[in-house]
Formats: structure tokens, C-alpha cells, sequence
């Protein structure tokens, strides 16, 4: 198979997916420039009825979902706490650090 990007035909595989959805093979190659690269192999007699089905499939792996109000909400709430619980370890160590310096430092 000939990179697409460096035009070397030295790629090999690295996964081979079967897609019951569209009866196609993915597999997907590197080359040595490290370029990674996706192809389909399918049958000539069913291309045209598959390659619309093919490009919407990878174009819906391709969209990331947008977290809800809620989630981000939660995101938040989590990240607030854990704030909050690293400031009380530090001003608790501090203080008792102060206080071991206190007790210790005349002697």
C-alpha cells in the first residue's frame, strides 16, 4: 500500500477491523515516516452503495459528544472538593511545622 502522505510503499498493518455494518474490511497502516492511515477493502459490484455508508461511519467516529450541563456541573463540584481537601493538607502541614520549629528551636 502506498502512503498517502510520503508516497513510499512501505506501510504495514497494524489493526484489521471487520465492519458488519457495511460487509467491508478496515485496516489501519503506518509507514515508516509514522504516518497512520486507514483503508477499506470492499467488493467493485457493491463500491458505489458502500462508500456513502463507509464515510458516514468514520465521520461519526470522528465527532466527539459535548458534555451536558449536569456533567460539567459535576466535573466541577469534583475538582472544587479536591481543591479544597489539597488546601487543608497544606495548612495543616504548615502548622504543624510551625509548631515542631517552636518546640524544638530553643534547645
Amino acid at each position: 500500500m502506498i502512503c498517502p502522505k510520503c508516497k513510499k510503499n512501505e506501510t504495514s498493518i497494524v489493526k484489521t477491523f471487520y465492519e458488519s455494518l457495511t460487509n467491508t474490511v478496515k485496516r489501519q497502516r503506518t509507514c515508516i515516516c509514522g504516518n497512520i492511515f486507514v483503508t477499506y477493502e470492499i467488493d467493485k459490484s457493491e463500491l458505489k452503495s458502500k462508500s456513502a455508508r463507509i464515510l458516514k461511519s468514520s465521520h461519526q467516529l470522528k465527532k466527539k459528544r459535548k458534555p451536558t450541563t449536569k456533567e460539567e456541573w459535576l466535573d466541577f463540584k469534583v475538582f472544587l472538593y479536591a481543591f479544597m481537601r489539597i488546601k487543608a493538607i497544606i495548612s495543616s502541614s504548615v502548622s504543624a511545622v510551625d509548631k515542631f520549629d517552636k518546640k524544638f528551636k530553643a534547645r
